[in-house]
């Protein structure tokens, strides 16, 4: 299946992706509020990706500093075997359409969400710290996993 990026602006699509997953990308405690004002098609970059006609999912890329963006992936579970496709190719996506300036993805991934580690790796990003206890998650502690990987 052939898979396509394309740059999004419509926040409704873009938050019926992200609803789904929520409960389980966000700590506890965390409320549904927490996506006001989350969704800023102007300021990020966000794309959302297809196989054939079917929305897989969406990407967003954010200004970390003037040299990094960090790396959101919203892939709906029923095309989660679509995830290292879509994964590589919204990475390709940014890499020709983000300002020049950038030159490295970072993204933080909760040490319990070994899935989530994967996926990092299988599309090129390698660990590179850790924040301790960084994440609250099922009434426990455990660390966010840093990950990085070149813009090219």
């Amino acid at each position: 299946m052939d898979i396509s990026v394309e740059r999004i602006f419509d926040k409704e699509t873009i938050t019926k992706c992200i609803i789904p997953l929520f409960d389980d990308i966000v700590e506890d405690g965390t409320g549904i509020n927490a996506l006001d004002g989350y969704v800023d098609v102007l300021k990020d970059l966000w794309v959302s990706i297809h196989a054939g006609v079917e929305l897989v999912g969406v990407v967003q890329f954010k200004p970390y500093n003037r040299t990094m963006l960090e790396i959101h992936p919203f892939i709906q579970k029923p095309f989660r075997k679509y995830s290292e496709k879509a994964g590589k190719a919204s990475l390709k996506y940014a890499s020709t359409h983000a300002p020049k300036m950038y030159n490295s993805i970072i993204t933080n991934i909760p040490a319990s969400k070994r899935y989530a580690s994967l996926f990092a790796r299988k599309i090129g990003f390698k660990e590179i710290g850790r924040y301790k206890n960084g994440f609250f998650k099922d009434e426990a502690h455990c660390d966010m996993v840093l990950f990085q990987r070149g813009i090219f």
